[in-house]
């Protein structure tokens, strides 16, 4: 039986546990093993020692010998010393053209680095975090100056690793709340669904469990082999974007959302390294990059648009497909001419120059005294997941579930074991029969869903998070207001939750072969 695909794997990390970082979902072992590497305090040493640029010479010569050990160990110390190896690199591929042997080693060399330009940065990361693993007191000469370094995530990496060595607890500074607590009022004006989700900085990630939960679903797959294949995925990003650290994601989306108007703007708060992604997508070719009022926005395809601010934002803007190339109304230059094409319109475009600007003012055009902004206010935007819905006419395509409701707001808070997210919908109605109608689809809708994810946790253990939490639903009625609690165990599950939220006030409608839009009557959810 043939082993599950890598996304598949991926899922049942994220089920599994928590992480902040890109580099949390990607175990020490399983990238030594991959690098070739014994793991000892003596080897991570190893690879964080700097490696001169006067040594680039000989290491070019070793490259191209014929001893095969040194061969590989000048490639791969060259490939530490990364882009800042390049210039010298060159320089010697250049003096190398008399001799084929050598001229192709080097340019095959400067293909790798090329292609993975973060390779460096995250092998130092990890071996700073395997050094805290492997808990040796003589590690901790390497690591405390490390404590003073500049370069991106390093600082940090040692402060943990010194904690594991010296059996504390350690916690990642959050630098970026208050940055965060702002995030929703670089929202356009026109948002109906505003909310925010805050990722836990506890660092660390529990591989043995989630072994386990990938054991159980590998069709006769070594579970190590198949966090080897997982590990190898998460490099190929990693490598040519460097780390990545999410602090907290926000969300809006338009109040007429729909197959051919509105938007989603998402703004992602954390640490990256912006050029690097630009680079990655410039090199891509997908799409194209223009400047809005001084600002670049990448679109890698029609549906979005990303604007890269910073090394702690990214914003996203998507928007529906632009209509397909029609004959315009008018453009006929005399009656034997077909009529000249219609540009193809993008719908979002609205929505990302209002996102330019609002990075350029530092506020958004959602005003504090709307009302989504009154809804934000009143909303417990303390606790790490949160959203609130103004339910407009175009939410209520949605079905029978959404159309009684004005506003609905859900909070979600730690359980007192710190492992479950305990949750809160608020809906309130224009009326008390609606509310009970609404409810009543709601549990009907609720058991189909519960017995459809049970067969499928049954042979995907790694879903049982989301069947556990389909069972914790319990919805109450109190007249034209109904509360909706539920639970949900694993923080890497709770990443669902907004989509879910959102998926419900998106209507559901046909787009025919001309490119105009049918609404059918609301289906039952």
């Amino acid at each position: 039986m043939a082993g599950p695909s890598s996304m598949m794997l991926l899922m049942a990390l994220l089920t599994q546990g928590s992480g902040s970082d890109l580099l949390d979902y990607v175990q020490s072992q399983a990238y030594w093993n991959i690098q070739g590497v014994e793991v000892s305090v003596g080897s991570m040493r190893a690879q964080l020692a700097p490696v001169g640029a006067g040594d680039v010479g000989g290491l070019v010569d070793q490259l191209a010998g014929g001893d095969d050990v040194k061969r590989r160990a000048a490639a791969a110390k060259l490939r530490r010393m990364g882009a800042a190896a390049l210039p010298a690199i060159q320089k010697a591929a250049a003096a190398a053209q008399g001799d084929p042997d050598k001229a192709a080693a080097i340019q095959n060399l400067i293909g790798q680095i090329l292609r993975k330009p973060k390779a460096d940065a995250v092998r130092r990361l990890v071996a700073i975090r395997t050094l805290g693993e492997l808990k040796k007191r003589d590690a901790l000469g390497t690591l405390r100056p490390l404590l003073k370094s500049k370069a991106q995530f390093e600082a940090d990496y040692a402060a943990a690793a010194i904690a594991a060595i010296e059996g504390k607890t350690y916690r990642r500074a959050d630098t970026l709340a208050k940055a965060a607590a702002k995030d929703p009022w670089l929202l356009p004006a026109d948002c109906g669904i505003v909310g925010q989700m805050s990722i836990p900085q506890v660092g660390g990630f529990d591989f043995d469990q989630a072994v386990k939960a990938m054991g159980a679903m590998t069709g006769g797959q070594d579970p190590k082999q198949a966090l080897q294949q997982v590990t190898t995925v998460l490099l190929e990003a990693a490598d040519r974007v460097g780390n990545v650290r999410i602090r907290s994601v926000t969300i809006g989306v338009a109040d007429n959302v729909g197959p051919r108007t509105g938007f989603v703007v998402l703004l992602a708060r954390g640490i990256y390294d912006a050029k690097a992604v630009a680079a990655v997508l410039a090199e891509e070719g997908g799409g194209q990059t223009e400047k809005i009022d001084g600002v670049d926005v990448l679109r890698p395809q029609n549906e979005f648009a990303l604007i890269l601010p910073s090394d702690d934002l990214l914003v996203m803007v998507a928007g529906p497909t632009p209509r397909p190339d029609r004959p315009a109304a008018t453009g006929l230059n005399d009656s034997s001419e077909a009529p000249m094409p219609a540009r193809r319109a993008r719908p979002m475009n609205a929505a990302v120059a209002t996102m330019v600007a609002a990075l350029k003012k530092k506020a958004g055009t959602l005003r504090a005294d709307g009302d989504v902004g009154k809804l934000i206010q009143a909303a417990d935007t303390s606790a790490p997941l949160w959203a609130v819905a103004r339910i407009s006419d175009a939410y209520r395509q949605g079905g029978p579930i959404i159309q009684p409701f004005e506003t609905a707001t859900l909070i979600g808070k730690p359980g007192e074991d710190g492992k479950t997210l305990k949750l809160t919908l608020t809906a309130r109605a224009s009326d008390a029969d609606g509310a009970a109608t609404a409810v009543a689809k709601l549990q009907e809708g609720l058991q189909e869903a519960r017995d459809s994810i049970a067969r499928e946790a049954a042979r995907m253990p790694f879903l049982k998070p989301i069947a556990d939490f389909l069972a914790s639903i319990k919805p109450n009625r109190d007249g034209a207001v109904v509360t909706v609690t539920a639970q949900l165990e694993g923080a890497g599950a709770t990443m669902l939750l907004p989509m879910m939220f959102v998926g419900r006030a998106v209507p559901a409608r046909a787009v025919r072969e001309d490119g105009e839009v049918d609404t059918p009557p609301a289906v039952e959810p």
